[in-house]
């Protein structure tokens, strides 16, 4: 089973230096994901809605999955919830194995194959356990003021290293992963980071 480690981050709509992109069809582009690729997340459930189908009125399920980042959708269809419907259980943590969905219109989600209890299973896939776990540094400021944005981007190029940056605008909401950009998020760079962003919108978790 061939897949590709995923997490809620990178269900974000990937930016070209910020600034927004539409890709062909009106379909946005994510961070190294497609529709239909095979791929396994990990996190606790915290919301199963069961739902019927058109066709035969039979059992499937909605589920969310939540992470260090957000949360995913998984959608669990009639074969695979009669399999898995026992584990389906809010606050449990459990690895999904499945199959990306983006439909235009939709936020991306999970289309799942099969479901492991982490209580139950000692076959974890333990590269999706450190996915979840791996750490970066947040920031929420107003990327479209350009005289600020250029000021972090010179601040964090001044600090090298390998952490991930996600940047949320405070002016159009939005959130990315800031570009070719590994970060050492020590102390030096956190307080140069407070001199232009309040100390509530940094946060490297």
């Amino acid at each position: 089973y061939k897949s590709f480690n995923l997490t809620s981050d990178q269900f974000v709509a990937e930016e070209d230096d910020f600034e927004e992109v539409d890709a062909e069809e009106g379909e946005k582009q994510y961070n190294n994901i497609s529709d239909g690729m095979n791929a396994v997340c990990g996190g606790i459930i915290t919301e199963v809605k069961k739902l019927l189908t058109k066709k035969g009125n039979k059992e499937m399920a909605f589920i969310k999955i939540e992470d260090l980042y957000g949360t995913i959708d998984v959608m669990l269809f009639p074969q695979v919830y009669a399999k898995y419907k026992d584990k389906l259980v809010v606050d449990s943590m459990v690895t999904v194995k499945g199959k990306v969905s983006i439909r235009v219109g939709d936020p991306p989600s999970v289309l799942a194959d099969e479901i492991i209890s982490w209580k139950d299973s000692n076959e974890l896939n333990l590269e999706v356990k450190e996915e979840v776990r791996e750490k970066k540094l947040y920031l929420r400021y107003d990327t479209t003021d350009k005289e600020l944005h250029k000021s972090i981007g010179d601040c964090l190029l001044n600090y090298q290293g390998d952490v991930k940056v996600i940047v949320k605008c405070s002016a159009t909401n939005k959130a990315y992963e800031w570009p070719g950009l590994l970060v050492s998020p020590n102390t030096f760079l956190l307080n140069e980071l407070h001199a232009f962003i309040p100390d509530e919108y940094i946060k490297y978790v």
